[in-house]
């Protein structure tokens, strides 16, 4: 019941659909309200547009991005020893794959990417991929399956990628993925997600008891700084990315999934 709050709550809260409240209750009420309610339409016109301008405009994605992807930057030098890798879902479109019957990556597709990279740089290295049934998905198959399937597409051995498939949010990615990897005391994982969403990803680690190391990947804040540019759609999207960040932060805080707002990198397992 929880899990379809929270997808609830972000649904109300979130940049597009305030705007388009805004804009369509705003435009409904000054067309056929009278005296204040009137009024009120007009301001809520005004604030919509005001608010569509600043985000075609400002760099407001960049802004509220920036701290989180660089709040875990990549390993640096990369570690020569890794035993383990986990790759949290979202980069793999579960509808369009249904309908193609293969999987298809979506903008956050460079999680694959990485976990492939790292299970080619580190062939001794235990894979992890960890996604189930989070929204619209296929009952016969998961985002974990279509990952399984592109990383043999790919050339690592069948079975080489352990397939979590029972996660819907990053609290339970957590929680599953150490039931199925098992990790030792004293071994180096790698932690693959977007940047923006690696905050709060190893804070739920944390949380389940499973110190890991970020491998962020995803990167969506320029580090050129922000350029001027009309680009409303694109920023739309980013600002809702970031936002949802910032939200899940506070909200796993407040339920108790997490033991800091806002962690910090520690020193690795060496």
């Amino acid at each position: 019941m929880l899990f379809w709050v929270n997808k609830l709550v972000w649904w109300l809260v979130n940049a597009e659909t305030l705007l388009l409240l805004a804009l369509g209750l705003g435009g409904l009420l000054a067309w056929r309200g009278g005296g204040r309610w009137r009024r009120l339409g007009n301001r809520l016109l005004a604030g919509g547009v005001v608010f569509a301008l600043a985000v075609a405009v400002l760099p407001l994605d960049q802004w509220i991005l920036a701290p989180l992807e660089r709040r875990f930057p990549p390993p640096d030098p990369h570690p020569a020893r890794v035993d383990g890798v986990v790759a949290l879902g979202g980069g793999i479109s579960v509808g369009r794959s249904r309908q193609s019957g293969r999987g298809e990556l979506n903008e956050a597709g460079d999680r694959i990417l990485g976990m492939l990279e790292l299970a080619y740089r580190h062939p001794e290295a235990t894979v992890v991929y960890s996604s189930g049934a989070g929204g619209s998905y296929d009952p016969d198959r998961t985002e974990a399956d279509y990952a399984g399937a592109l990383a043999e597409a790919a050339g690592l051995a069948p079975g080489r990628v352990l397939l979590e498939t029972r996660s819907r949010n990053t609290r339970e990615n957590a929680l599953e993925s150490l039931r199925l990897a098992q990790p030792q005391p004293g071994e180096r994982w790698l932690l693959v997600t977007s940047a923006r969403h690696m905050p709060r990803a190893v804070a739920s680690f944390r949380a389940a008891g499973w110190e890991v190391e970020a491998y962020p990947v995803d990167f969506e804040a320029s580090a050129a700084g922000a350029p001027l540019l009309l680009d409303f759609a694109g920023r739309l999207r980013r600002l809702n990315g970031g936002l949802k960040e910032w939200l899940g932060l506070l909200g796993y805080r407040l339920l108790g999934w997490t033991d800091s707002l806002f962690p910090a990198p520690r020193p690795p397992v060496q």
